[in-house]
């Protein structure tokens, strides 16, 4: 079975991104059209579309800072994002920034 493509729905291109809503809702964004939309995952279709303002890489990975160093483990995020950068160049850094803090504080929250 072919799995359906997910694409903006404006440009009809592959999303550049995963994005979070404030519901806490996982969705796709596409940083050309500045625009973000939820998915059904289970039956892979678009549920709605919302204009969005999407920081830069570098404003993602310091909000993803601070909020590491409200758990004090800054350096800890940071360290492991690069090292999931040096094992893969090609990863995007918000990206690796976002994999390291959830690696570190998911544990944290649950205790």
């Amino acid at each position: 079975m072919n799995k359906k493509k997910i694409e903006c729905p404006k440009c009809n291109e592959e999303p550049t991104g995963k994005y979070r809503d404030e519901m806490r809702i996982d969705g796709m964004y596409c940083r050309p059209c500045n625009v973000a939309w939820n998915v059904d995952w289970a039956n892979e279709k678009q549920l709605y579309e919302t204009a969005v303002e999407i920081d830069s890489d570098e404003e993602q990975i310091e909000q993803i800072l601070m909020e590491a160093n409200a758990y004090n483990l800054r350096n800890e995020v940071k360290t492991t994002a690069e090292m999931f950068i040096k094992d893969d160049p090609d990863l995007n850094k918000a990206c690796a920034y976002d994999m390291a803090y959830m690696q570190w504080i998911n544990p944290v929250e649950k205790n």
